[in-house]
Formats: structure tokens, sequence, C-alpha cells
């Protein structure tokens, strides 16, 4: 059996002997403080390890037991596999013996055992009545049906027990995913003489590597590793599960707080609101929607309010979904765990998952209800699943990575096993995937904003692909709105140009009325000869409005009349210009722009757009003010 590492976690009450406890199993003293030293009562957090018969490396987190400082308890629940709830022989169950049970299911730890303290000063029937107490207590628990191991830190009495014990409760705990992206919630920060800044804190997921660049969320500051030690051993790698001590460099300690994440940069975003499940206790009292709360999550404690989203109001022992509107900046990740208390008075009232941190999810919506309820369920292949189906543009696969807490290669891995299964639709330049709900959504969307755009504009040709963009997918960049303009083209839903976009088989005809339109047009352009009219002005003098610039359009598309410039020619006199010129060329091998002007008998005004015309479609190129042909063997007509 290879070697665990594991996190124990002590609770219970002030004064019951947690860190007497740990001392007698590991001989180490976690009270570290001159302050915990003179008032004999543990603060803030201390921590030990110890190597158990079975072969498991358990690293030991030993919590503060008085009410004041249940802010330092949840931070070093954060990460337990397993607990000590420790009740003293002499006193029996207490209110902060409830309170951290309480906190320990919110949190959802689901091993450990019960171990009464103190047993050399109690009399054996009062340690009857102290077991019936707690037998209560742990009814319909994760403890119901745990080892209760009776002990004395003075004498001794019980600890090989107590250590076997956990090596049986230990050796079912599942491995903690080391495919994950790493976080590493900091509970210590310190300076260390000749080599500056150390963290502390339980890993999480993933792995930690000296020598790699990391970033500390929420205030996004790059760090590098320059070292890690396990139970105060140098190691190069350090993996979930682990009590963790990290040498940072690019860092002072004073910039770091409790309740930062050390992970990879650009993966856990700061956020200040998170949406989540929740259960409030049974003996709270009703939550309103609103309420003023105090969140932890991980090891960080945030003040902010809850919004209810399936109700005004939560009745005692209900649950729901709240989105936690925080005052500040956090670090928070789908599947972290967090424990809810009121800001005044200071007591625990509920807890429950971080669900999604990226969406916004209306109050009493069923469909976004709905969907907070199969990310509940949701396993790491499915959660990615849904990251697509509720995105309403394409994710990289670093974004997807990203989202989903996944290393690259295991994300790109799932995303192949739901192309093959027809659930992925894949955008090519750049790439980034789709669920095919959503290609479909958005295809039938873009195809019917085409056919209403060219019901209402029969005689345009093309719809601008930037305005149907705008309309149609305003949240994608360009590039990947031409991916998935390509994507559709493939699969024989529109037809794509350079300027615009047209639905396959869409046939452009006129009506009588547009065809008698288009003979007044190309009469009067045909009559105006080198000289015609503005577009405006042609309309304004047939007596037609503005609606007809679309058939205009379609007219220039079929070479009927030809843009040049900010002029509208016939198709005709444009073709006897051109022969003109080349008939020009045949004497001389330069044109002037005088020249030009007299043999079309027009103005400058008509004659120079022409010439550009020209110079634009490679028949003439200009040297100087004047004007050869483009290529001299075209003389010949």
């Amino acid at each position: 059996m290879s070697l665990r590492h594991l996190v124990l976690g002590t609770a219970g009450h002030i004064d019951h002997g947690k860190t007497a406890l740990v001392k007698a199993l590991t001989g180490v003293d976690t009270d570290r403080l001159p302050e915990e030293k003179a008032r004999g009562i543990s603060i803030d957090l201390g921590f030990a390890s110890l190597t158990l018969p079975g072969g498991e490396r358990v690293s030991i987190v030993d919590v503060p037991g008085h009410e004041r400082f249940l802010k330092n308890m949840l931070a070093g629940a954060t990460g337990m596999d397993a607990v000590l709830l420790v009740v003293a022989a002499d006193e029996g169950v207490m209110p902060q013996t409830r309170e951290h049970l309480d906190v320990l299911q919110l949190l959802q730890v689901a091993r450990g055992m019960v171990v009464i303290t103190k047993v050399d000063l109690a009399e054996a029937e009062w340690l009857e009545l102290v077991e019936e107490e707690i037998r209560q207590l742990v009814q319909g628990s994760f403890l119901e049906h745990a080892p209760v191991v009776e002990v004395s830190a003075v004498t001794g009495q019980g600890l090989d027990l107590l250590r076997s014990s956990l090596s049986q409760i230990l050796r079912d705990v599942p491995e903690r995913d080391r495919e994950a992206l790493p976080r590493l919630p900091v509970d210590r920060a310190f300076a260390v003489a000749g080599f500056g800044t150390v963290v502390t804190g339980t890993l999480h997921c993933g792995e930690l590597v000296v020598g790699e660049k990391l970033e500390l969320v929420p205030p996004a500051i790059p760090v590098r590793v320059r070292g890690l030690e396990v139970h105060g051993s140098a190691v190069d790698r350090a993996g979930p599960g682990q009590r963790v001590a990290a040498n940072l460099a690019g860092v002072g300690w004073g910039q770091v707080e409790r309740g930062y994440v050390l992970t990879w940069p650009g993966f856990l975003q700061p956020v200040r609101t998170f949406t989540a499940s929740f259960q409030l206790l049974k003996g709270s009292r009703p939550l309103a929607n609103g309420a003023r709360v105090r969140v932890h999550v991980g090891t960080a404690e945030v003040m902010g309010r809850a919004i209810l989203l399936d109700a005004d109001e939560l009745a005692p022992g209900a649950g729901g979904h709240l989105r936690f509107r925080a005052d500040r900046p956090m670090a928070a990740f789908p599947g972290d765990r967090y424990i809810v208390r009121l800001s005044s008075p200071v007591i625990t009232i509920g807890g429950g998952t971080v669900l999604d941190t990226t969406l916004r999810y209306r109050r009493l919506d069923p469909s976004g209800l709905s969907r907070l309820e199969a990310l509940a369920r949701a396993t790491p292949g499915e959660r990615l699943f849904l990251e697509l189906e509720g995105s309403k543009s394409p994710l990289t696969l670093t974004q997807l990575a990203m989202r989903c807490g996944r290393r690259l290669p295991v994300v790109e891995r799932d995303l192949g096993t739901l192309a093959e299964a027809s659930q992925v639709v894949v955008l090519d330049d750049p790439r980034a995937y789709l669920a095919q709900s959503v290609y479909h959504r958005v295809a039938l969307n873009l195809t019917g904003y085409l056919h209403e755009y060219f019901r209402k504009r029969p005689y345009k040709r093309l719809c601008p692909r930037e305005e149907t963009r705008q309309r149609c997918c305003p949240d994608w960049d360009g590039r990947t709105f031409n991916a998935l303009l390509r994507l559709l083209q493939a699969d024989g839903r529109v037809i794509v140009h350079d300027d615009g976009l047209e639905l396959p088989g869409r046939l452009l005809e006129l009506d009588a009325h547009a065809r008698a339109t288009r003979e007044r047009l190309l009469q009067l352009y045909g009559a105006a000869g080198f000289s015609p009219p503005t577009i405006n002005e042609a309309l304004a003098g047939l007596g037609l409005g503005e609606d007809q610039l679309d058939l205009v359009e379609l007219l220039v598309s079929r070479d009927d009349l030809v843009k040049v410039g900010d002029l509208i020619y016939h198709g005709e006199a444009v073709e006897r210009a051109r022969q003109q010129l080349l008939a020009h060329f045949q004497v001389k091998p330069l044109l002037t722009p005088g020249e030009f002007r007299d043999l079309l008998g027009t103005s400058r005004k008509y004659s120079m757009p022409l010439l550009a015309y020209f110079d634009a479609i490679r028949l003439t190129r200009r040297v100087g003010d004047d004007r050869v042909l483009y290529r001299p063997d075209l003389t010949g007509g």
C-alpha cells in the first residue's frame, strides 16, 4: 500500500482537551502564540503531523474551541478528510460542540470519530451519561455510527486504540483530484530569515512544483515558488491533501492575508458574487431575502448579502439556492463548500456548495433553478458540458479549463469524448467549442434573422455580416463569428461572401413594379451618359423614395449599373468609356486627365472618378497625374 497524505482536524468546545490530545498523539504542542501559552487556550490554528499504524501520513489541524474564534476554526476546517469531535468527560456536550458539528455537517466532512477526553477525571456512571448525550447529539449525522474512544492525555489511556481506529477510518478516504489545477487556500503567512515569505495551507487539489510561476488571488499577485515543505521536509512537488509550506518570491509576507488562494495564473478570477446551494440549520431563525450575512469560503471571511433565488424567505431547516453578493472581491470556485453566519448576532445559520461564479441567475426563474440543480449533481465531465450549454458564446480550451478547474489535457480528452457523441461542435481559427444545442439555437436564430431581413428588403442581395453579428451574436468577437459562418456554410445553412451573407436557394426576382422602376432607372442613366445624376437626384427626379436604394444596389450587382466612387453610371456608358480609352492608347502611350475629359465630353467632376475606377480594376496605372495601360497588350480591345 502506497503512503497516503491526509488531513485530520479536531473540533469541540473550548478547554475540552483538543490541543492536549494532539500533543499526546504527536508530541507537538500546537499552541504557538504567547497569548495562547499565557491564557491556556487555543486562539488560532495549530498544526502537527502523525504517521498511523497503517502507514497513512496525517496532517493534524488543531482548531480553537472558543466561540469568539470560530472564524479561525472555519479556516482550519477547510480541506479536512476526517475529524476528531472532542468531548471532555467532565463536562459533556457543550454549545461549541454542537456548533462545530453543525459546521462539519455543512462542510460535508464525511468521516470521523468521537473522542471522549479527560476520562481520568470522570466516574464510570458519569461517563455513561456523557456517552448517551453524545449518541443523541450525533444521531442522523455522519458520526452516528462512528467509533467513540475514551482517552486520557495524562495517563495515555486509549491512545493506541485511537491510532488504530484512525487507520481504519482513513483507509477509505477517496483520493483527491491530481488532474485539477492547484488551489492552496492560505491560512498563514510569515517571513523566514534568509528565505522571505512563506505561506501555508492544505493543498485542496492539483499539485505544486518548485520553480513554477503562480498567482495569489484575489489581488492577482504574481509569485514564483522558491521551495516547498511538507511536514517540515523539503520536497520538489506537493500533492493534494498535504499540508504545505510554500516559500514564495515576488511578494512580501505583509501583502498576504488569510483567505488568499495560491493557484495558476489567470485560473481563479476574483469574484464579487457566486451562486450556490444553501441549507438553513433547523435551529436557526428564518432567513429573509437580502439579509446581511458573513460568509466563510476556503480560509476567507467576507461580508455581504444573501439574495434568495427560490423564495422571499427561507424557513428553518429548509434548503434552496442563493446568490451571495460580497462587499469585496473573493476567491471562490464551483464545488467549494461555504458557511454562512449572521452578522449580528454572530452565529452559524447554514451553508452549502458554490455552483457557479460566472452566470447571473434571476430570482424565481425555473430554468435557472433547474440548471443549478444539474450543476449540483454534475461530475467533472458533466460540468464541462453544462459550462458549454450555459455559455452564450464559444469557449476556448483554456477558458473551459479555467471554468472547470481542470488541466488542459484532461479537458481536451473530455471534449473529444463529447465530440464523438455529437454533443459538441468545434469551431476553427480560433479553435473554440459550442454545445450542439447552442449551435443549433444560434443557427436557427441567425437564419431566421436572415429570412426576416430579406422579407423586409426583398431586393437586397446580401445582408451585412457585421450587422448580422451584432443582432444575432453580440457576445461573439469577429474572428469567432467568422468561424461560425464557415461552419454554417459547410452545413448548407448560409452562403458567405466578403461583403455579406445570403440564404441558399433564394431567388431574387423582380415583381412588375420593380421591373418598371428598373427600366425607368436604366433609361435615365442611359440618357445621362458621362454626366450622370447622383442616386438621390435620380430617385427624386423619378418620384421614387429611398426605399428603392436596395433595387439600385441590385442593379449594380448585376452590372446593369456601375458604382464609380460616389457616382452611378449606366453599364453601357462605362463600357463606351473603356473602349474610348483603349482607342486612345492605340495612338498614344500616355493619357492625361484633360485628354480623358475631352474624350468623354464631360467635366472633371465625372471623368476623374472614372479614371480612378479604371485604376482600381487595373485597366490603367497612374504615372504622376497621367495614366498608362496597366497591361500594354490590352490595346487590341
